[in-house]
């Protein structure tokens, strides 16, 4: 057996001894079946491409299936094809000669240094999309060095040439595991139906390794061949239906409908008269109701059809209903009809503690009669927290939580797996491409379903892991997830362990951010955490202080998310803080009007507004924190921004002077009407400034007061509007520009139709009052005739 499934049998690279290798396989399954099976399953369980299939990533996949010469990555991307210009000035005279693609072709003969060094320095000017074709030539006095023509390759054509290269290695690798592992199922397929008796007995184990390769992206087309011919070794005349049952399973099995299609073109054909076609399970059902008419499908056919109660992983509820109503249906469940074995259990398991009430209570009945001690192998349940389907990652949360419960000993070990699985998942994947997260968020979900069975002794492990790893998950979903697990064990313990894990949030908190994004998701989540046991503390402890000072202390950090969990934490602390309100509010309004930094005025303001919520809006008015902000938007703050926006205005970069303008706006868009007047003078000051960069930047200002609120900007048009008419006189085009733009600002935030109707004709006639002036009244007097009938109009209508 070894030579026939080794280098010198089987894997060889000649296809005559490939064949060879499987031909005497078959020959020997007729022969001493039980031997040879057992030989090869071993082999077949431990072969390295079989594991090494299995450890593929999608971009190993996404390589495998890129064309050689081709970067994965140039994989759909189209690749503009350059063309010559027509109307590109080319070389005239004798140089000129083309070839059939067009190429610039110079005949030796004629080319002389000069002209080589002219090709040299201005190929793009001259000969744009042109290919030039040179061979070396020995002139009459020197040699010359043709190569500096040749075009050399740049960095990026290098590192492409690297990178192709590595891909190359890696399309071989997977290319190698696709041919090795194509051949061991082909030679299963034939050693099958060498001896189709002995194989039937065989199917739920050999079925075991064809079916996860049926959703392959390598080797799913050899496991379907071999999945044909297991079928046609079930029991007689359920065999005639290989094709619709091998075809169903893989349906199942890769959960893609394109699949049938393909596969089993026929059943998307009509017949002649426009019928639809017998489909694919009517014919199937057909043939098990053929086969069963004589009496029950024998154990090993029907395990093969209905392998592992797949269906309860199915993504529908239908699906999951029906399969578990059909096992309820099967005579003597529990003797052994169906195999007593931790997969099947694993799978009733799961379908016990499912989303769906109504699922749950089936799979219920179907436990009962199974009669089997589920254990403490939760091998499956770890498997099925990675699921593609969100419901099976759910009720696998569920029933490892119910299995622990039942065996609390298991506990330590089934998180230390856990948090392994999880550096396995946060490991997979590409630079761009993360592959584990749903992996990682089947562990956040278990570690929120478990908090309910944790012990004492296991919080610190768990807390520790979510602070040193989950809550700097690059996936926002899992994140969340990994912060709702953390707050639901504290809710559920906090409580009776405030001293064991108080200090743990406050060592994180006092640490030094290594790297700014990570630091601040986590210090973000350990916020969160350490409000959500403050809410466990009596309302005298002394700890209530310590977390709060903590607290304030944080919302320094310049991070708005980190801002906002403080905010929320503060609010349910203030009833022990009664006391000290006065002195609280003081502290973050003198923070907030005075601290040099932008970052810390902004954690004060988030601090300020925690705190009232949790004292109540009545201590707005109590602690005259509405007077203390009324004053200081009164403030002169505005005023002494102005000079220096209006110097960013006439900046000489662009990015600045944009700047500038988004800043405008958004500080004319919060001003009040008290603001309007302290504004509005200094700006028409600036209009009569002998400078005219002054006049301009002066000029932008006023157009950014159109963000103002429309209540304020009704006020301040009288003034604006004529002092903008003075400015499009004036003697510099740039002011008299930034003139017609300003009123064009105004001009636009009129919502009344009647009167936004006429601003273009009226701003025509501001800009230009020599040709546009007379027209610009006539319109003005058409339509205010039309709204003075129309007033008559109403007025007709109105009682006497």
């Amino acid at each position: 057996m070894k030579g026939l499934l080794g280098s010198k049998g089987l894997l060889n690279s000649n296809y005559f001894e490939q064949e060879a290798a499987i031909n005497t396989l078959s020959t020997l399954m007729s022969i001493v079946p039980g031997d040879i099976y057992a030989q090869f399953e071993k082999h077949f369980i431990n072969l390295p491409d079989r594991i090494a299939h299995d450890t593929l990533s999608e971009i190993d996949i996404q390589i495998f299936r890129t064309p050689e010469g081709m970067l994965s990555t140039e994989q759909g991307v189209y690749v503009a094809e350059s063309v010559a210009p027509k109307n590109v000035r080319q070389a005239k005279g004798r140089f000129r000669v083309y070839d059939d693609n067009d190429s610039l072709v110079i005949p030796c003969e004629f080319v002389s240094k000069k002209h080589i060094d002219v090709c040299t320095l201005v190929p793009n000017k001259y000969m744009h999309g042109l290919r030039i074709r040179l061979a070396p030539i020995i002139l009459q006095d020197e040699m010359y060095p043709i190569k500096r023509l040749l075009k050399t390759k740049t960095a990026k054509e290098e590192a492409r040439e690297l990178q192709l290269k590595e891909e190359g290695c890696i399309r071989e690798r997977v290319m190698s595991i696709q041919q090795n592992i194509s051949l061991m199922l082909k030679a299963l397929g034939e050693m099958a139906i060498a001896n189709p008796i002995f194989t039937h007995s065989q199917l739920p184990s050999s079925v075991k390794y064809v079916n996860p390769l049926l959703r392959s992206p390598v080797v799913g087309d050899a496991a379907f061949e071999t999945l044909m011919k297991l079928s046609k070794c079930t029991v007689d005349p359920l065999c005639n239906w290989s094709l619709e049952i091998a075809t169903a399973l893989r349906l199942i099995a890769t959960e893609e409908t394109s699949v049938l299609w393909e596969l089993f073109p026929s059943i998307a054909e009509g017949e002649d008269n426009g019928a639809p076609s017998v489909g694919l399970f009517e014919r199937l059902v057909s043939g098990l109701t053929i086969s069963c008419k004589s009496g029950p499908l024998p154990v090993d056919s029907f395990t093969f059809i209905f392998p592992a109660l797949y269906g309860v992983y199915a993504k529908d509820i239908h699906v999951r209903m029906a399969c578990l109503n059909a096992v309820k249906c099967i005579p003597a469940v529990s003797n052994c009809s169906i195999p007593q074995n931790v997969e099947v259990a694993t799978s009733i398991w799961l379908a016990l503690h499912d989303t769906e009430k109504s699922v749950a209570e089936v799979a219920e009945d179907v436990w009962d009669c199974y009669r089997y001690d589920f254990g403490t192998d939760y091998t499956g349940l770890f498997k099925a927290l990675s699921h593609v389907n969100y419901n099976v990652r759910v009720a696998a949360a569920e029933a490892l939580a119910a299995a622990l419960d039942e065996n609390p000993d298991t506990i330590q070990e089934s998180l230390s797996t856990l948090f392994s699985l999880y550096l396995r998942d946060a490991g997979s994947g590409g630079e761009n491409i993360d592959g584990g997260w749903l992996g990682r968020q089947g562990i956040a979900l278990a570690l929120l379903c478990v908090a309910d069975v944790l012990r004492t002794k296991d919080l610190p492990v768990v807390i520790t892991f979510l602070i040193s790893r989950a809550l700097a998950d690059p996936n926002a979903d899992v994140r969340g997830r990994m912060v709702d697990a953390g707050i639901t064990i504290i809710d559920k313990h906090g409580r009776d362990n405030v001293s064991l894990l108080f200090p743990i949030f406050e060592n994180y908190l006092n640490k030094k951010a290594s790297d700014e994004e990570k630091y601040d998701l986590v210090r973000e989540g350990v916020v969160i955490f350490t409000g959500a046991l403050a809410k466990h503390l009596s309302k005298g402890d002394p700890k209530v202080h310590a977390v709060v000072e903590k607290l304030l202390d944080v919302l320094n950090t310049p991070s708005e998310a980190v801002q906002r969990a403080v905010s929320s934490c503060l609010s349910p602390l203030m009833q022990s803080k009664q006391e000290e309100a006065a002195a609280l509010i003081s502290r973050l309004l003198d923070q907030l009007m005075k601290s040099d930094k932008y970052g810390e005025r902004r954690g004060a303001a988030f601090g300020l507004a925690g705190v009232v919520k949790g004292f109540g809006i009545s201590c707005l008015k109590k602690y005259n924190v509405m007077t203390a902000l009324r004053d200081g938007l009164l403030d002169r703050y505005v005023i002494q921004m102005l000079p220096l926006l209006l110097v960013s205005f006439s900046d000489q970069v662009v990015a600045v002077r944009d700047a500038a303008e988004g800043a405008a706006r958004a500080m004319m868009s919060q001003l009040s009407a008290q603001g309007v007047k302290l504004v509005l003078p200094s700006l028409l000051k600036g209009l009569e400034d002998k400078a005219w960069r002054t006049k301009q930047s002066s000029v932008q200002l006023l157009g950014a007061m159109a963000y103002c609120a429309p209540q304020q900007l009704s006020q301040c048009l009288p003034k604006i509007v004529p002092k903008l008419t003075e400015v499009l006189t004036d003697t510099h085009p740039k002011v008299q520009s930034a003139g017609q733009t300003a009123l064009q600002q105004v001009g636009s935030v009129i919502k009344n139709p009647e009167i936004s109707a006429l601003v273009p004709t009226l701003l025509m006639g501001l800009t230009d009052p020599n040709d546009y002036t007379k027209y610009s009244l006539d319109i003005l007097l058409q339509s205010t005739e039309g709204l003075g009938k129309g007033v008559q109009k109403q007025r007709r209508k109105l009682p006497k």
